[in-house]
């Protein structure tokens, strides 16, 4: 009578150590499953701080560049340009500074007088942190002709640009970081297409 029931336990110690180790299977999947995720939400809260970071950036870039009446200083890092962007008739130097040290993009309206001369600071303030473009080696302003080519003669940018694609690559957080790139090509209207 003792034999089927030492049989039953055997197999119910049998049957438990199964379970056991079916289950401590279904917590490493279950683990690594949540960890994925993990890893996909931050990867995808990076890239969307990134490019909301540098969405507003463009804005003001577009606001200044697009109604600019003539560049003044221009290439791979450095912009300035004469506007009338809150229709006063009054002449506003603007430029665009990008800290390489800093990692940031700053800029400047000032007021100007008849001779183009500073009088005053309008505004000013920065538009973009954790920029890389310079350790990328990647420009942060590219300028086209009327024809859509790159103007590579720095002689020509102030007359020939028509339009400027102004990229910025922002990095995310972390030992190894990603790095995200958010671009716009911006059309200049009072320099005729």
């Amino acid at each position: 009578l003792h034999y089927p029931l030492r049989r039953q336990r055997q197999m119910c110690i049998r049957d438990s150590i199964i379970t056991s180790t079916l289950m401590v299977f279904m917590l490493i999947i279950i683990y690594n499953l949540i960890h994925f995720v993990n890893v996909a939400y931050d990867h995808n809260r990076e890239r969307s701080d990134a490019v909301q970071n540098t969405a507003t950036s463009l804005w003001i870039y577009d606001k200044y560049i697009s109604q600019n009446m003539g560049i003044e200083t221009a290439n791979g890092y450095t912009f300035s340009c004469f506007t009338d962007v809150d229709a006063d008739n009054i002449i506003e130097r603007t430029v665009f500074t990008y800290n390489t040290s800093a990692h940031t993009i700053s800029y400047t309206v000032y007021n100007t007088d008849s001779n183009r001369v500073n009088t005053s600071v309008k505004t000013t303030g920065q538009i973009a942190e954790n920029v890389w473009n310079a350790n990328y080696e990647t420009p942060l302003y590219t300028y086209y002709n009327d024809q859509g080519n790159v103007i590579t003669d720095p002689e020509k940018i102030a007359s020939d640009t028509r339009q400027i694609k102004v990229n910025i690559l922002t990095r995310g957080p972390g030992s190894t970081p990603k790095t995200y790139s958010n671009s716009r090509t911006i059309y200049l209207r009072n320099r005729g297409l």
